[in-house]
């Protein structure tokens, strides 16, 4: 329940998030939320295994139309007892291995070709092997978006970009933002991201039980003519603000009582970098689990074991794909938020409104 009710509060803060995966409360040592427990940050921390991509040479996957895609590259994670020592003919067999498994195993399934022999070779996807760390039970292969429902109603294997958004799409944008997308995180206040754009961000959110959230802020990216139908989209930064002096949350939870709230000083960013898909029609996808933020927020009012005031930070993901459209220089979002206590609208406003 507790997980539900902070889901429902939380769920409108998250930009492009049409319901949201809680990692729980952030642990870096500043004050937090305690209504469960919760895992470290997802974007880094001391996790299993290693990240490797195998270069390409015969192996081949097969769209959707029943046609062979001969990709450039596969990222995979592999546990290594000496990872340091990679390259030694154990390790390379059980890293190629690891490649196979997972390009048998993505897109295309078993009509996919994947075998070691057809890798050129093999390295960490990071110049310092043991800052290449990742959690296997969570990397779910190559990503070309070959599954995506746009907002035209169309699903077409024409629409996925040519590599992997998960690895090497981040090379077409230069080594500046190859190496920001590696690296897990985005830049600290002041720093760049590398993205090339930037444009201001008005965000209004809406229900029938709670007044309107207002949001204000700026995204950075970064569009990359690759002379497709479709091409990747650097996300670098995304920092959003509440832009009025609180938002009331009301909760009737029958049994376990009524939830009366505000919240102050919500700050939504992007926790580390992302690639979607933009067509050239404007329409722009973001895949599930692409985006991660932090939400720090202060949260007060009648007390309630399940809500807890104080300031509060959270990680919120997106388990299902994200769409907008991206036109004349300005993001445009129109969608509905499920959640357990009726839906959320979020859409973008224009400055001033």
């Amino acid at each position: 329940m507790t997980t539900i009710i902070r889901d429902s509060i939380l769920v409108s803060l998250a930009l492009f998030t049409t319901a949201c995966v809680d990692y729980g409360p952030v642990n870096d040592g500043s004050e937090s939320g305690s209504m469960d427990s919760g895992s470290d940050d997802p974007t880094g921390g001391s996790l299993l295994g290693t990240y490797f991509i195998c270069y390409n040479g015969t192996n081949y996957q097969v769209n959707a139309g029943g046609v062979p895609f001969y990709f450039q590259a596969m990222n995979t994670c592999v546990v290594l007892e000496d990872p340091v020592n990679w390259m030694s003919p154990e390790n390379q067999e059980k890293i190629l291995n690891a490649c196979s498994q997972v390009c048998q195993a993505s897109y295309g399934g078993k009509n996919n070709h994947c075998v070691d022999s057809g890798w050129k070779g093999a390295e960490p996807v990071y110049e310092n092997v043991l800052e290449s760390t990742c959690d296997p039970d969570q990397y779910g292969g190559p990503e070309y978006g070959g599954g995506i429902l746009w907002l035209d109603g169309v699903q077409s294997p024409d629409r996925e970009v040519a590599c992997d958004l998960h690895g090497t799409c981040g090379d077409l944008f230069g080594p500046d933002v190859a190496k920001q997308l590696k690296s897990g995180r985005t830049p600290d206040d002041g720093e760049s991201s590398g993205a090339q754009q930037s444009i201001e961000l008005h965000l209004s959110v809406e229900s029938n039980t709670m007044s309107e959230l207002r949001l204000d802020g700026n995204m950075d990216f970064t569009q990359v003519a690759c002379g497709e139908p479709a091409c990747p989209f650097y996300l670098g930064d995304a920092d959003i603000v509440q832009a009025e002096g609180h938002w009331r949350i009301a909760l009737d939870l029958g049994a376990l009582g009524r939830v009366d709230k505000r919240l102050s000083n919500a700050r939504i960013k992007l926790a580390r970098p992302a690639l979607g898909i933009l067509l050239a029609n404007g329409q722009l996808a973001f895949p599930a689990e692409s985006l991660q933020f932090r939400v720090d927020a202060e949260i007060t009012g009648a007390p309630h074991p399940f809500v807890e005031n104080g300031e509060q930070s959270f990680w919120l993901a997106n388990p299902t794909v994200v769409l907008g459209r991206l036109i004349d220089g300005a993001l445009e979002i129109d969608m509905d938020i499920p959640s357990e206590f009726g839906p959320f609208h979020l859409s973008t406003r224009r400055r001033g409104e």
